[in-house]
């Protein structure tokens, strides 16, 4: 799955599976719109749980 999102967004293949397995602290908001869009999705809910 992170090859072809890398593929459909042109965000390397290894900046996929840091954000996957939570080892940013923070995120792009350019990349945040990428993975978005490509998987189209309309709300930031749908893929991002906040921690307090």
């Amino acid at each position: 799955m992170q090859k072809e999102l890398s593929q459909m967004t042109g965000i390397q293949e290894s900046t996929l599976s840091f954000l996957a397995r939570n080892r940013r602290d923070k995120i792009n908001t350019e990349l945040l719109s990428k993975i978005m869009k490509a998987l189209n999705i309309t709300s930031f809910d749908e893929i991002l749980e906040l921690e307090d």
